[in-house]
């Protein structure tokens, strides 16, 4: 049996054989690798280009002269925009890819999505404005009228005209505002406030006339919180009449002191 194998190792046949394998297996390495870096372009690359702001069919001239192609991921709207303009790719420009491979785009969508417009009215102007943007709607000119609350919604207006709630409008829409300036059209007289507290002459002012306090000035004696709370006014500005001098909205301004200053000031000019 060595005998066997010893005359078998020494057979050129059997090297011969073992040789033309290895040669053979060497072969179709080098030939599989070269396939394998023609198939897969090893080594070329193209500068990917800037899309943005091109045409579909732009694009797609340039990237053809390139070895590359396009594929839409993705739609959104900018009113800055025309319809299928390119908005965002990537790879981004100046990025190294092999021929042959794909420029992921987002375009600007042919229908401009719409949303309704909410009801604003009696909403204050700050709380207005997050109203809107939270439906992708944008604030236009503001523009104020008499009315008593200042800074309250009076309506909404597109091009000069009023809108409702509820309508359509293509999102990132400007919305003009029409709000208050706190002064109203309707006139009112001014009504004494002697001997009331701060608190009792806002009921008054508010409850009736729709009238504010304006400044408030206490006298020297009046200290503490207490005296603050009891204080009355003695002295006001502009002073009691019958005329409907007043807009709604406008100011008072009051002096005020203790109650009991104010009760003696009272006997004495008996």
């Amino acid at each position: 049996m060595i005998k066997k194998l010893i005359l078998l190792l020494k057979s050129k046949v059997l090297w011969f054989s073992i040789l033309a394998i290895a040669i053979l297996s060497v072969l179709i390495f080098v030939g599989s690798f070269k396939y394998l870096n023609a198939y897969t372009n090893h080594g070329e690359t193209v500068t990917v280009p800037d899309l943005r702001k091109m045409t579909l069919e732009e694009a797609g001239q340039l990237l053809k002269n390139q070895n590359l192609y396009f594929e839409i991921m993705d739609s959104v709207y900018r009113q800055d925009c025309v319809p299928t303009e390119i908005i965002a790719q990537y790879p981004l420009p100046g990025r190294k890819v092999k021929e042959y491979r794909h420029i992921y785009i987002t375009i600007n969508s042919v229908v401009a999505p719409q949303t309704k417009l909410p009801d604003l009215t009696g909403k204050s102007l700050r709380n207005a404005i997050n109203i809107l943007a939270n439906n992708d709607l944008d604030i236009g000119d503001i523009s104020y009228e008499p009315y008593p609350f200042a800074n309250a919604v009076i309506r909404a207006e597109f091009e000069g005209k009023e809108v409702k709630p509820a309508t359509q409008f293509i999102k990132g829409t400007k919305i003009d505002l029409v709000v208050g300036n706190g002064l109203g059209d309707t006139k009112v007289s001014v009504p004494s406030l002697k001997g009331k507290t701060l608190e009792e002459a806002n009921f008054i002012l508010h409850g009736a006339y729709n009238l504010n306090i304006g400044q408030s000035i206490y006298s020297e004696n009046v200290s503490s919180r207490d005296d603050t709370i009891n204080a009355v006014i003695y002295r006001q500005f502009p002073k009691t009449t019958d005329e409907k001098s007043l807009r709604w909205g406008e100011f008072i301004d009051v002096w005020l002191m203790k109650r009991e200053a104010f009760e003696m000031m009272q006997d004495t000019s008996l």
